[in-house]
């Protein structure tokens, strides 16, 4: 890829991508492997699942019990991290420094509010 195809993009800016790439993946098998401790599953059979799947899957091994707050709002801090995760990943940027990205991605079918709405952005999105 031409190294000019993103305009000028600090190297630094990559190696951060890189490191949210990494604690996301990080982040998805630790909490695949808390479901398979509370299922009695084996980490294999969640493994490659993505964090909607997983969070699906403990909200319906809960089956809808009671949760202490502070297991509600781990679940829910994750799936929000994950969420920004893509928003970085799947991106292109127009605009980059280490403080601040703006980036335009494609939006899936099934998370269209719109048939018009195929892609969203730019908006700012911390890269700390």
């Amino acid at each position: 890829m031409p190294g000019n195809t993103f305009g000028s993009v600090p190297e630094r800016f990559y190696g951060a991508l890189g490191r949210i790439v990494a604690l996301g993946a990080l982040s998805e098998m630790q909490f695949a492997s808390v479901i398979c401790h509370l299922a009695g599953l084996r980490e294999k059979t969640l493994a490659g699942q993505q964090i909607k799947q997983l969070v699906d899957r403990f909200d319906k091994l809960v089956g809808g019990r009671p949760l202490p707050d502070e297991v509600v709002a781990i679940r829910d801090d994750l799936k929000a991290a994950m969420d920004e995760r893509n928003a970085l990943v799947h991106s292109s940027w127009p605009t980059v420094t280490l403080e601040l990205a703006r980036g335009w991605r494609t939006v899936s079918k099934s998370l269209r509010t719109s048939e018009d709405e195929y892609a969203v952005g730019p908006r700012p999105t911390s890269t700390r």
